[in-house]
């Protein structure tokens, strides 16, 4: 191999890590690595690849620069050993809808009631949705696996309220669909969630103030700033690396710099910012939605001090000269509802919906648990409805509306009760342009 350069030098390599799931879409590869909490594509020959660290097959080699990338990437180890639930099955043009992404609903009990919960109105219509089992725990994850899901999110309610969290964390991770679980934080221990502390898991929390009397406030829960406080400080301190959630509104909006010194004080190095809408039919949403489209100068101080401040926002091409992740994942996404595709909403009887927007019974695509379950959801009529929905007039003069196609129709339906397009938050439409 004299007078080869280093790029061309191929190198044997060993295994997949444990915190890598991928599939199939369109002849290339989706894959999910938990270490990073990222989402790439990769080519045809990257993802037969990975099919043999999977199967822990010998004689798999790289060049020595796709080795460098791949091992800073968090992809592979030396260890040669099978991962069998690490490749998802695919979606083809006979079952188009398989998400990457779930949320699941762990329970529908919760501790607090959050002024900002967007969940609130499904907590109220499924009162009784819960877990009754530890096997009901363990077959939704091997059903979501089946399903072609990658990485989820537990939620709910408030999920560390439900006895089989545990055990749901445990499966998940078992059939590499990896969860990150969204808490309030005030419920378990620091020692419970050291127990819990599966590789593959990720913890995010509440945060909706600096200011202890508003976060308990809003929350209308007391002690809760005390509470959460200590979790996020203890679990930086032991590596964890907990993600704070802080929903940015008018309250709040001009003390960013101040929330976000607080948690980095703390020893959080990881934050989302997002805003909700008031998730009440006739109520506007609680800030103008570009706001946090118009920070970049937050971001890049914030980041050049070692944070990693993202923005959790809708219309982000607006503001970014970049697609979005599910432009980036599927090359046949034109814009407009992303159920079926990335995201879906799934409760414990096994019900599947849309997205936490679109939760109403009329909506349910079907249900993990049922014999066929998973050939109904994955050529659902709701879905196909929902993608071949026609932009709004108020879209067609739009330049952006290849990448659009009138936004989310499941923010229209929660303020005003009706499948439309646009999406009532475009800066745009309240710009007038």
């Amino acid at each position: 191999m004299d007078g080869e350069s280093p790029a061309n030098t191929l190198i044997q390599v060993g295994g997949l890590q444990p915190t890598i799931a991928f599939r199939e879409d369109n002849g290339l590869g989706l894959v999910y690595c938990s270490a990073s909490n990222s989402f790439s594509k990769v080519t045809a020959g990257q993802l037969g690849i990975l099919r043999q660290l999977a199967k822990a097959q010998e004689d798999v080699w790289l060049t020595s620069t796709a080795l460098e990338l791949w091992k800073n990437a968090g992809w592979i180890t030396p260890s040669r050993k099978p991962r069998p639930y690490a490749e998802k099955p695919a979606r083809t043009g006979e079952q188009p809808f398989r998400p990457l992404h779930a949320l699941i609903v762990a329970t529908t009990k919760c501790n607090a009631s959050c002024e900002f919960c967007s969940a609130q109105p499904y907590l109220l219509a499924y009162p009784h949705k819960e877990f009754c089992s530890a096997a009901q725990a363990r077959l939704l994850a091997e059903r979501l696996h089946t399903l072609g899901v990658l990485q989820c999110h537990i939620g709910g309610g408030e999920p560390t309220l439900t006895p089989y969290l545990g055990i749901l964390l445990k499966s998940l991770v078992d059939f590499a669909v990896f969860p990150a679980v969204v808490s309030n934080g005030t419920v378990w221990t620091v020692d419970q969630y050291l127990a819990h502390a599966h590789e593959g898991v990720h913890w995010a929390f509440s945060y909706h103030s600096e200011i202890p009397s508003e976060h308990d406030a809003l929350m209308n829960l007391r002690g809760a700033h005390k509470k959460v406080s200590t979790i996020l400080e203890c679990l930086s301190r032991y590596g964890l690396r907990p993600q704070a959630n802080v929903v940015v509104g008018n309250h709040n909006r001009t003390r960013l710099e101040s929330i976000i010194g607080s948690l980095s004080n703390l020893g959080v190095r990881d934050i989302i910012l997002s805003q909700f809408l008031q998730f009440n039919r006739g109520h506007s949403h609680s800030l103008n939605v570009s706001f946090l489209g118009e920070q970049d100068k937050l971001w890049e101080r914030w980041g050049r001090k070692g944070l990693n401040v993202s923005r959790g926002y809708r219309f982000r091409f607006l503001y970014e000269d970049k697609p979005t992740l599910v432009h980036e994942l599927f090359s046949d996404f034109k814009g407009g509802c992303t159920g079926g595709l990335f995201e879906s909403l799934v409760f414990p009887d096994g019900s599947v919906y849309p997205c936490d927007y679109l939760w109403e019974q009329e909506f349910c695509v079907g249900n993990l648990f049922d014999a066929g379950g998973i050939q109904t959801i994955t050529t659902s009529s709701v879905f196909r409805m929902l993608h071949n929905l026609s932009p709004g007039k108020q879209c067609l003069d739009c330049r952006y509306l290849d990448i659009c196609k009138g936004g989310c129709p499941g923010v229209r339906y929660m303020l005003e009760g009706r499948l439309a397009y646009p999406n009532p938050e475009c800066p745009l439409l309240e710009a007038g342009d």
